[in-house]
């Protein structure tokens, strides 16, 4: 193996375009509200806390996983909070 290929730099880019797709989703679901927004949301979140912080970014795991965790419990998120993290998600694109 030549050692000046990065090895993770494939799968981290697959994780980059999965960013895109959840932005547009994240955006769709807070332009129209409802249950399947919400799933959608849930299933966002869920996906981001967990590979986020396995790629560097700590930060987008620890807002996605905060929503998450408010999902899981039965809560739901603030529209603000889902905007910030797709924010910070549109800030590493």
């Amino acid at each position: 193996m030549n050692p000046a290929v990065d090895p993770v730099a494939a799968v981290r880019s697959n994780f980059l375009a999965r960013c895109h797709r959840d932005v547009a989703a994240l955006e769709m679901a807070l332009a129209s509200p409802g249950p399947k927004s919400r799933d959608i949301v849930k299933l966002t979140v869920h996906r981001l806390s967990g590979a986020a912080g396995v790629f560097g970014f700590k930060a987008i795991g620890v807002m996605a996983a905060a929503l998450d965790d408010a999902l899981q419990d039965g809560g739901d998120p603030e529209p603000a909070e889902v905007k910030a993290l797709v924010d910070a998600v549109k800030a590493i694109l």
